[in-house]
């Protein structure tokens, strides 16, 4: 419904504004990503310790 307002006020320009918000969504995962994969490196990490072993 948003999709067909703005394609008739928009016309043409319409696709130019989906095109920028499709590359700023890449742009933000690909900035995300390093950051996202430490978390995950840190999770991994954190479930393969033992819980309540001590030496």
């Amino acid at each position: 419904m948003v999709g067909r307002h703005s394609l008739e006020h928009l016309g043409e320009r319409h696709w130019r504004v989906v095109g920028a918000l499709g590359l700023l969504a890449a742009t933000g995962h690909l900035l995300a990503g390093p950051g996202r994969e430490r978390r995950v490196a840190a999770l991994r990490a954190a479930a393969a310790e033992p819980i309540g072993v001590t030496d």
